[in-house]
């Protein structure tokens, strides 16, 4: 029997051996990762690291962390290993697959997608990069099946064929991303669109209404499946909690209660859904009133579309803090958003100093202390908004280390009664 290789050991890497196991195919199983902590995580879990030996390797189950140009992609594709992303994998025990994906907001629409289907009695699970691993939901289906899995899919988890065929895609917007990683936004762009290509024949493509990007990927392809198009006047008149109450909120209720609406859900429960749903942590989220200020955790806005839909949504004025780890983008955008506004902005670690010079703020060096600035410089009745517009690799391990650090700096000037 040959090999299996699951290069990388995170969570999705772990996720897949107990999948692997749970198959009990023969195959042996290896993992290659250059972290000495998930080497050591593998071998407390009984998977033995990869002596570099190809020649039996007959399936590698690849990160998405970890970019295709790697070398050790070429070295095994040109040994004739077969290179499966961890959602390929895990596809043959998955129940039906809505995916989505987009720039911005794909964690809150998967969310609401599967609160409104839950809201009408049917049993939907999230997976894929909201948190729980595509695996995981696999292994889960031996004991008690979803109806359905809502799968959140990044760029990254796009690069390989998904192995399956989704019954309906959302694509929530497209805006430049990731330039660190893609050559240029047309291939980034082009690597979202795969979704919408994956579909089934008789699947739904829900798409943003005048969205230029899309717009020309859709004209470029004659796609086998029906594409719908809307906006957030589609949900025009409902009552919306304060996690959906800004138009950008709105938006994702307007998509996701249009999936749902092909999937039979019935009217009232995505009304009820709309009004009961509490958001996702570290998008928008309400931290509280502090200091006679409003505190808000953006901390997942890491890119530049991102913080321009926040400060459109913010309640001025704004102080807005700015920094972290650039992703190859032109801030300059987020400057044109705070023209003619009540806006001030503070801008702190590895891509301060460009913030800084596009929008005019102050720079500092962590993000600690430009919470104590925005604490003492924002006037009464303000909004003090994390929205980094930059990944959080150079002083947080991923954005929800950054949030909750935000949040505790912000809570430490004690509530308002």
């Amino acid at each position: 029997m040959g090999r299996v290789l699951v290069v990388g050991f995170g969570r999705s890497g772990q996720a897949a051996a107990r999948l692997h196991r749970a198959r009990n195919d023969g195959r042996t199983l290896s993992v290659y990762d250059d972290n000495s902590g998930n080497l050591r995580a593998a071998e407390n879990q009984g998977v033995q690291p990869w002596d570099g030996c190809i020649t039996d390797v007959e399936q590698a189950i690849w990160s998405p962390g970890i970019p295709l140009s790697h070398p050790l992609a070429t070295g095994l594709a040109a040994a004739g290993c077969e290179i499966l992303s961890e959602v390929a994998f895990a596809a043959p025990d998955l129940p039906p697959v809505i995916g989505v994906t987009g720039t911005n907001g794909k964690s809150t629409v998967t969310g609401l997608l599967v609160h409104l289907i839950s809201r009408s009695g049917r049993h939907a699970v999230a997976a894929g990069n909201i948190g729980t691993p595509v695996s995981e939901v696999a292994l889960q289906t031996k004991n008690t099946a979803p109806e359905i899995v809502v799968l959140e899919l990044s760029s990254y988890q796009l690069e390989l064929p998904l192995g399956l065929s989704p019954v309906g895609a959302i694509l929530t917007n497209l805006a430049p991303d990731h330039l660190d990683r893609y050559a240029d936004v047309t291939t980034y762009y082009r690597t979202k669109w795969r979704l919408v290509e994956a579909l089934s024949s008789a699947g739904l493509a829900v798409l943003p209404k005048n969205d230029d990007a899309v717009e020309a990927l859709a004209a470029a392809v004659i796609p086998k499946t029906r594409l719908e198009r809307c906006d957030g006047s589609l949900v025009d008149g409902w009552v919306t909690g304060e996690a959906l109450d800004s138009p950008s909120g709105r938006m994702n209720l307007a998509q996701a209660a249009t999936m749902a609406r092909y999937l039979g859900i019935p009217e009232a429960a995505l009304r009820q859904g709309g009004e009961d749903f509490d958001g996702l942590p570290h998008r928008r989220q309400v931290i509280g009133r502090f200091g006679g200020r409003l505190w808000i955790d953006d901390s997942k806005a890491t890119n530049v579309a991102a913080v321009v839909a926040a400060l459109h949504d913010a309640k001025e004025p704004v102080v807005i803090l700015l920094g972290g780890q650039g992703k190859g983008e032109d801030y300059e955008p987020i400057a044109e958003a705070m023209m003619g506004r009540r806006v001030q902005a503070i801008c702190y670690g590895q891509d301060g100093a460009a913030l800084a010079k596009a929008t005019g703020g102050q720079r500092v060096e962590t993000l600690a202390e430009a919470v104590d600035i925005a604490r003492d410089s924002a006037p009464l009745g303000a909004t003090i908004l994390l929205a980094p517009a930059c990944a959080s690799f150079d002083q947080f391990t991923d954005y929800a280390e950054r949030g909750r650090v935000f949040a505790s700096l912000a809570a430490e000037g004690g509530g308002d009664s």
